[in-house]
């Protein structure tokens, strides 16, 4: 939400261009990255770039943001990633040290990619239907499961739906799409003190909510595929009956609760402090913003020590479709 105190009225029309000059005086007085390091930094610059730049079809990079209502401009769903990178490169001029936005180390950007051959998974029907503001956030109206091929099959066309605990994230060997804690979220707090609030291990299973070709890659390496829900309530209510039909049988891992969100993307620099475990499950470093993530969690009755287990709700190709790279290799 955009605040009547956050609207900067001027007496004449400006380009998106002109707009530092009034952000650089504003970091100036509130220079809230200094407490970061330059390898601190760095990240934050990397993980601004993956969600800024936006691949066009004509192969060339261009920044994202909004020109909403009497032409005024906006941040994505209150992610102002111009304005962070600005900020961003005001703290390194002030340090002496422009290089730090030159000099990026590839390996962690996660700067969207074509693929080599596109014309398998070209739906400009799927872009359309799942197309969700970029002013709020909004239940979704599709969803997609971009995953190894074998696995994407099995979950098409027998309801095979394998649960990881949420722990099993925090994996440095996972890439930058992927790593993340998921039990426990840290902000900066005043003075550059860093907080934290923590939830015991539950279960999630996470899609993307709107169709994006960059995700093809984000989550394979090779074997590009996709299950794509047309039906996101029929989807959700067959999941609600296959964990009750799970607790009739196994007890010991009975499961407490199924709980369903978009996910909410934060900046550590703004973020009003956790309390609740729902605000844990359901927000996100806004270096995954690009992904649009909606969320089940599953939240077990037990405290023992998680391990993965599977889900069938049947089949799914009445409510689906099922897209796959027909040349690559396990073609």
């Amino acid at each position: 939400m955009i605040h009547a105190n956050q609207i900067r009225w001027l007496n004449r029309p400006i380009s998106v261009n002109e707009l530092p000059k009034f952000w650089i005086p504003e970091y100036r007085a509130n220079r809230y990255l200094k407490p970061l390091t330059d390898s601190q930094l760095q990240t934050r610059i990397e993980d601004i770039l993956s969600n800024l730049m936006a691949l066009g079809d004509d192969g060339k990079y261009r920044p994202r943001y909004l020109i909403g209502e009497n032409r005024l401009y906006r941040p994505i769903r209150n992610l102002d990633f111009l304005r962070m990178l600005v900020d961003i490169d005001e703290e390194c001029r002030l340090r002496g040290n422009p290089s730090l936005l030159a000099d990026l180390p590839s390996v962690n950007l996660q700067l969207a990619q074509r693929l080599a051959d596109e014309t398998w998974c070209r739906r400009p029907d799927w872009v359309e239907k799942s197309r969700l503001s970029q002013e709020v956030y909004q239940h979704p109206r599709m969803l997609f499961r971009f995953s190894e091929r074998k696995h994407n099959r099995s979950f098409f066309e027998a309801g095979e739906m394998h649960l990881q605990p949420a722990s099993a994230y925090d994996d440095p060997s996972l890439n930058n799409a992927l790593a993340d804690d998921e039990c426990v979220k840290k902000w900066y707090g005043e003075h550059g003190i860093i907080k934290t609030f923590s939830v015991p291990d539950y279960y999630c299973i996470c899609f993307a909510a709107t169709y994006d070709v960059r995700l093809f890659r984000d989550f394979r390496k090779s074997d590009f595929s996709c299950v794509a829900i047309g039906d996101v309530l029929e989807f959700t209510e067959r999941l609600r009956r296959a964990i009750k039909k799970h607790n009739g049988l196994h007890a010991e891992t009975r499961i407490q609760a199924l709980i369903t969100s978009p996910v909410i993307y934060y900046d550590p620099f703004s973020l009003v402090d956790m309390s609740t475990p729902s605000e844990v499950y359901f927000s996100k470093h806004f270096r995954f913003a690009y992904q649009e993530e909606f969320r089940l969690v599953v939240i077990p009755a037990h405290s023992r020590k998680l391990q993965p287990f599977s889900l069938n709700i049947g089949a799914i190709t009445d409510i689906a479709e099922f897209m796959f790279d027909p040349l690559s290799p396990s073609g």
